[in-house]
């Protein structure tokens, strides 16, 4: 997830029933408070058990002006956001490679690219245009297992701004593939 760096914190909550505005939260199942943020990258791991294929909410929100009034904390100005996402718990193959979404999509000027790979090994991921010609190679490396992310911008290789349109992401290893669709508007 991606936040503006100049806010004075924020939170993140998981919710198992929907969000209604203007009511006091209900069915939380985990939420962590972040201040003094280092960069506008947010990754962390939910240290609790997930059902599958149940629907749940993220709502994130960050405040800015924080005060002290009256004994307490208070924060004069705030944004909030929600997403619904399930889980799948199925067991990945030992060479398994997942490809997630890039964030935001559409974007205008950079996108986050993130990956899985259940064993460490070499990894080529590249952007390929509408008629297939290689834009960008984001990695061609050997990468240790785990969970990883990059940027893209809107470059090509030689470092010039492509233009708007839709890109393939195509990431390869040995023995997987995959491919997801983006969008660049300028």
């Amino acid at each position: 997830m991606s936040i503006d760096q100049n806010v004075d914190g924020c939170q993140i909550i998981l919710l198992e029933k929907t969000p209604v505005i203007g009511q006091k939260l209900e069915g939380i199942i985990w939420k962590k408070n972040y201040a003094n943020l280092n960069n506008s990258i947010l990754i962390d791991t939910i240290p609790i058990p997930l059902a599958n294929h149940k629907i749940y909410y993220i709502i994130f929100w960050s405040y800015v002006n924080t005060k002290m009034i009256n004994g307490s904390w208070q924060k004069s100005a705030y944004s909030m956001e929600w997403t619904i996402f399930t889980i799948d718990t199925t067991k990945k193959t030992a060479s398994s490679l997942e490809l997630f979404q890039n964030y935001p999509n559409p974007f205008n000027n950079e996108t986050i690219i993130s990956w899985s790979q259940q064993n460490g090994g070499h990894i080529t991921i590249a952007i390929y245009d509408l008629i297939g010609r290689e834009v960008k190679k984001i990695v061609d490396d050997k990468i240790s297992a785990g969970n990883h992310f990059s940027m893209w911008n809107g470059t090509n290789d030689a470092g010039q701004t492509v233009a708007s349109g839709v890109y393939f992401l195509y990431a390869k290893t040995p023995k997987t593939k995959n491919v997801i669709k983006m969008i660049f508007l300028r």
